[in-house]
């Protein structure tokens, strides 16, 4: 006896982008509490010529933006959060 089965499956089928998490650093560094200065979001810096240091600020600019879908951030390439994808299976059993 033979049987043939057809399937079909449909991934996002209507192309909903399904986006990963914000970045939720405020800072690029953080440095540790020193005797010249406090703790806090800031790199330091050496004016040329002199041995004076200076803080910089090192906020990060992506903080809370949405950069990535799901799928790019877990690698996946069917499913979760990829372009809409259609696959068929034609399968024989005798």
């Amino acid at each position: 006896m033979l049987k043939l089965q057809f399937r079909a499956d449909l991934f996002n089928i209507l192309n909903h982008p399904n986006f990963g998490k914000p970045d939720g650093g405020i800072c690029t560094t953080v440095q540790p509490t020193s005797a010249q200065f406090g703790a806090g979001c800031y790199n330091v810096a050496t004016n040329p010529g002199t041995s004076l240091q200076y803080p910089v600020p090192a906020l990060n600019a992506n903080f809370g933006k949405v950069g990535q879908t799901i799928a790019s951030l877990n690698g996946s390439q069917i499913g979760t959060g990829t372009a809409r994808q259609t696959q068929f299976a034609l399968k024989l059993m005798f």
